[in-house]
Parts: structure tokens; sequence; C-alpha cells
């Protein structure tokens, strides 16, 4: 009852409840969140893969989880949080140990993987130009194309994203291509 008290406001009188909740620390609160919030990320389609036990739009080899320096532990299915993560799984497949944000950023470039997807989305529409310039073309602006192209790729370095090509006057013949 001594946490019951009368508080008088503008509307009249209210009985308040007074409850106070010691802090935990942060680490130990990321641990039980993180894989709830990880697990309920919605997706259209999702998958299952190898012996794990949880579904997701795309398989997951490792969690890179860290609050000051260290491990938040935890687990997505059977997927132990940790601090190593990779680059490009061909250009660079090797573990990178990640002691920071900065560290992640700077481990990443290094392993041909560029962190921002609006650097990534820079560096294709930069192509799309430098491509079309050089046909004397136009591009025809497709943002959603864009975000996506943006979000499949890991380093936009590789010129692979931006393509571009022609008919040649045979095909333009029998398809009535002006």
């Amino acid at each position: 009852m001594e946490s019951l008290k009368i508080v008088k406001t503008e509307k009249g009188e209210y009985v308040c409840a007074i409850k106070e909740e010691v802090g935990r620390p942060t680490p130990g609160l990321l641990s039980s969140i993180l894989p709830k919030v990880i697990l309920s990320i919605p997706f259209q389609k999702s998958m299952r893969w190898a012996d794990v036990s949880i579904r997701f739009a795309r398989p997951v080899h490792w969690i890179l989880a860290l609050f000051g320096g260290e491990v938040i532990p935890f687990e997505a299915g059977n997927i132990r949080s940790g601090k190593v993560s990779y680059g490009h799984r061909f250009m660079h497949p090797d573990p990178v140990v990640i002691t920071n944000f900065q560290t992640y950023l700077e481990k990443m470039r290094e392993g041909c993987v560029v962190v921002d997807p609006e650097e990534r989305k820079k560096k294709i529409r930069e192509e799309m130009m430098r491509e079309a310039t050089s046909f004397s073309g136009t591009i025809l602006e497709d943002e959603d194309l864009l975000n996506e192209v943006a979000f499949l790729v890991e380093y936009p370095w590789l010129s692979a994203e931006v393509l571009s090509g022609d008919f040649s006057p045979f095909r333009r013949r029998f398809w009535s291509i002006p």
C-alpha cells in the first residue's frame, strides 16, 4: 500500500502506483532481445536450410553481435553470435575478427563488402551513367530496381551490376526494331 499515492491533477485526484525497476546491464538485455528481433523480421518468402531450426530470407551462417567490444552471447536457431564476420564470399572468404564498429567498416571494405547501401547505390548509378554515356544513351530511372540491385550486391566495383547490349542488324530486321 505504501507504493500507492494520490496525485492531484487539473482533472481531479488519481491513485497512482509507484514501481521502481532496477536496470539490467545492456549486454544481458541485448542477449534476450536480439534473437527475438532477428527472428521477427518479416519476409515475403523465407527458407529453411541444413539442420537449422529457423526460417529466414537467406541462409544465415554467422551472427556478429558486439557491445563495447564484447560479444553479446545468444543463439538464433543453432547459430551462435560471435565477433567473427566474413568479406565477399569469392574475393575475401577468410574470417575477420571484429572489435568495434569502425573495425567492422574497415575490415568489410578490405573484404570487398560496402556496408553502406547508399554508397552502393551511388556507385551503381555512376556505372549506369558511364555505360549510357559510352553509347550516347539515356537511363530510364527505376528507383525500385536500383534499390533491389543495391541490396543484392556487396561490392559494386566489380562492374557486373551494369551491363549494356544491342540487337544485331540481323535480329532488328526480323523483330522490326527501328
